[in-house]
């Protein structure tokens, strides 16, 4: 370890650097409001995707989010990413950074913090990288989840103390939690995810949707923005769509966050909407295949994970199933989600 918590002198500017998807920024929201509350007059400047902004929406906890689509995260972008990273460090460079903080342990991006200027820079060197930082945050083996590593930032910085709350959170605009109260109470689904092995196979969407078939409450399923066609026609062909309790729903993310604030039970895979969803309250399932829930399930009040137990092959790509039974390890999941359709829809 080179240093622990802040200098004496608090940080004028605070750089933090999490290229990664819609979870990712959720599960960032608890240390972007530990840096707001300790230090509410520095500039604080997120670097992220641009679905931070929208996610962010209502809050004071950033000054400014730079936009950023790291070529490691979004993938195709060829030489265009390259550009991206250097048009990102030019745009940096303007402004002097006090401190610069790197969530992920990537030295992709902890050589980003390093050309940025930052003076003081403080991360993780999972994957190396620990030569470019001031201070190198000792990890917790024990303590894999995401949100465990981001509170240890937030401990190191002596942001929190041991035993304050840490966890993730959203917040409606004040228009938006009037918006919300003409949404009727639902039951809402989100079977699509960013990597083909995490979509939930259609026959299991059926058997899922079938402990519905007398639910007093309606059905929303929530379609990516692009793509999803042949879920999209699966859909419109199910009884219950025909009978105008099912319907598809589309909108931007911010919509979804205010949607999605009203739901009366969530069941999602391991993808994003599970994670605002839980943040913000709702009960959430979250079916689990190719990959373990270790590092990166969604944090709430009322979480549950549905997983299978006997998959060899987990890890996986999350591209190319190799087992014999395609998606093996996303089938038989919705028993494992216990009763919430008969205690909380038809309560």
């Amino acid at each position: 370890m080179r240093g622990r918590g802040p200098p004496q002198d608090p940080p004028r500017s605070i750089l933090v650097f999490d290229f990664h998807l819609i979870g990712d920024i959720v599960l960032l929201t608890p240390l972007l409001k530990a840096l707001r509350k300790r230090y509410p007059d520095a500039h604080l400047c997120l670097v992220a995707g641009p679905w931070a902004a929208e996610l962010l929406a209502g809050t004071d906890w950033v000054s400014v989010l730079e936009p950023f689509e790291a070529p490691w995260v979004k993938y195709g972008q060829g030489w265009r990413g390259l550009w991206r990273c250097s048009r990102l460090l030019w745009t940096l460079r303007k402004t002097h950074w006090d401190w610069g903080i790197e969530v992920r342990g990537d030295v992709r991006q902890i050589a980003l913090m390093f050309f940025s200027g930052a003076k003081r820079r403080i991360g993780y060197a999972f994957t190396g990288g620990q030569q470019l930082l001031t201070d190198v945050v000792p990890d917790d083996v024990q303590q894999p989840h995401l949100l465990d590593h981001n509170r240890r930032i937030a401990r190191y910085l002596a942001l929190v103390p041991d035993q304050t709350p840490f966890t993730p959170s959203l917040q409606l605009l004040a228009p938006e939690r009037g918006q919300a109260t003409q949404i009727a109470p639902y039951v809402g689904f989100h079977f699509d995810a960013s990597l083909p092995m995490r979509r939930f196979p259609l026959d299991e969407v059926d058997r899922l949707l079938g402990r519905f078939a007398s639910s007093a409450l309606p059905l929303l399923v929530f379609m990516p923005p692009s793509g999803a066609v042949e879920l999209a026609q699966h859909l419109a062909q199910h009884a219950l769509f025909r009978q105008g309790r099912l319907r598809m729903w589309h909108g931007s993310l911010r919509e979804m966050v205010v949607y999605l604030s009203r739901a009366r039970h969530f069941f999602g895979m391991d993808s994003g909407p599970a994670h605002i969803a839980a943040s913000l309250g709702v009960p959430v399932t979250v079916f689990f295949g190719p990959a373990w829930p270790d590092r990166v399930k969604p944090i709430g009040s009322r979480v549950e994970v549905a997983m299978r137990l006997d998959v060899p092959c987990r890890p996986c790509d999350q591209v190319h199933c190799v087992h014999q039974t395609p998606q093996y390890c996303l089938r038989g999941l919705t028993d494992q989600a216990g009763d919430v359709d008969r205690t909380v829809v038809h309560s």
